[in-house]
């Protein structure tokens, strides 16, 4: 390595070297060229001298240091100004550029304001004029390409939706509704069919198989458009297909990624008719509130469920405040459950929140859970609604540093104005 690759441009010469501790942890790539320029970056490491040594560039705007033998120099965006060619312009030395990789941004055309330069090597063009030049190809190509997906898309489109005849899908159900084009035919078909008979048809091939609908990613489309434009009346076998497997198939059906969106359309769409479903998801109802998938579960339940449902449950979360106002999945319950409660409930799950010190001002940082704050501002009666602006009005320095808690100090600023202005008056 070293002078031959100035001057010779030698790729053979390049072999893998040892990493020296002055290296980052991810391997650095470096542009290299001569009298023409390479159409690729080559990955480099630290070697013998005079071998130049790649830096980050998190390490810029640090003073440069010596290692191994190798001279590292800053040089600002300006070194590579209206440089179109090798030959443009007198040339005071070689100077190469290196940037680190393993970000998107170090090479996609973007140029930092200061770069790394190391002297003793070839001089190279500007990352984001190369870049520029390979991204106007790559954008023909894009163009060219996404025209055709389009035309081929809107083909499919035609033909996979709207006006789809109950009989061309009859027999199939089951087969289509796990295939990615077929159950989109099916949920047309559910929508198109003429007549409740036409829909039952189609729908009553999914017999015996609702459990596995449900966990299947496009079956499980097709549940939710029965249960969407059919009445449970018509078909009650989704519901006791589901209640058969007990209430730790249920729970287990709320924290999957699939089926808890069929649970969701259940609670949303026929609550009158899953209240067996209910019960059973209250049973783990707090562990489900910091799950993944089963918070938005959570959230359906205390928005669609029966009062007494939602006050069972919101009773539950009274006695662990603490842990739900600390998890940031539990935050969009707990938001819900602010918002859809009684004004009985509602205050006393306020002040089971406030009773935990700077509880709150963790939840106004947070990205649901600052809704729940706002909420509790602009719901909650007099002494709630004063405590919990006393105990934010404290942490001000804390919600300053978050992007949600900004939001909460514009909040308590307006409400601050209004009470202020009430007074005046």
């Amino acid at each position: 390595p070293g002078p031959s690759i100035a001057s010779e441009c030698d790729l053979h010469a390049m072999q893998p070297c040892q990493q020296t501790p002055a290296m980052a942890l991810q391997p650095c790539q470096v542009w290299l060229a001569c009298s023409t320029y390479l159409a690729a970056p080559m990955p480099m490491l630290a070697a013998q001298s005079p071998m130049p040594v790649l830096v980050p560039r998190q390490w810029q705007g640090l003073t440069p240091v010596p290692v191994a033998g190798a001279f590292i120099t800053t040089a600002g965006a300006s070194t590579f100004e209206g440089e179109t060619t090798a030959q443009e312009g007198p040339q005071t030395g070689h100077i190469e550029q290196a940037l680190a990789c393993g970000d998107d941004d170090h090479w996609g055309g973007g140029q930092a304001s200061s770069d790394v330069a190391i002297a003793g090597a070839a001089r190279l063009p500007p990352c984001r004029r190369t870049e520029g030049k390979r991204s106007k190809a790559q954008s023909r190509r894009a163009s060219a390409i996404a025209g055709s997906t389009a035309g081929a898309s809107d083909r499919e489109t035609a033909k996979t939706r709207g006006n789809v005849p109950p009989s061309s899908v009859s027999g199939k159900v089951w087969r289509l509704s796990r295939d990615p084009k077929g159950c989109r035919r099916v949920q047309d078909a559910i929508v198109d069919a003429a007549t409740d008979e036409e829909r039952l048809a189609i729908v009553f091939e999914l017999r015996g198989h609702v459990w596995e609908a449900m966990m299947c990613p496009h079956a499980n489309h097709v549940l939710q458009q029965c249960i969407t434009v059919m009445r449970a009346t018509s078909c009650p076998f989704i519901v006791e297909e589901i209640t058969q497997r007990g209430a730790g198939a249920v729970c287990k059906a709320a924290r999957h990624a699939y089926s808890c969106r069929v649970l969701q359309r259940l609670l949303e769409h026929w609550p009158d008719h899953v209240t067996a479903l209910a019960d059973d998801l209250i049973s783990e109802g707090l562990l489900l509130c910091r799950h993944t998938f089963g918070n938005y579960v959570m959230q359906h339940l205390l928005e669609y469920g029966s009062d007494q449902q939602r006050a069972e449950l919101l009773q539950g979360m009274q006695k662990q405040a603490l842990a739900l106002g600390c998890d940031a999945r539990a935050a969009a319950p707990l938001s819900k459950a602010v918002l859809c409660a009684s004004d009985t409930d509602r205050a006393a799950l306020v002040q089971a929140l406030l009773a935990e010190k700077r509880l709150i001002t963790g939840l106004a940082c947070m990205r649901h859970g600052h809704q729940a704050v706002q909420v509790i501002l602009e719901l909650c009666d007099a002494p709630e609604r004063n405590e919990a602006i006393r105990q934010l009005t404290q942490d001000t320095d804390t919600l300053c540093q978050s992007r949600y808690g900004r939001t909460i100090i514009n909040c308590l600023s307006e409400l601050l104005q209004v009470t202020a202005a009430r007074a005046g008056c």
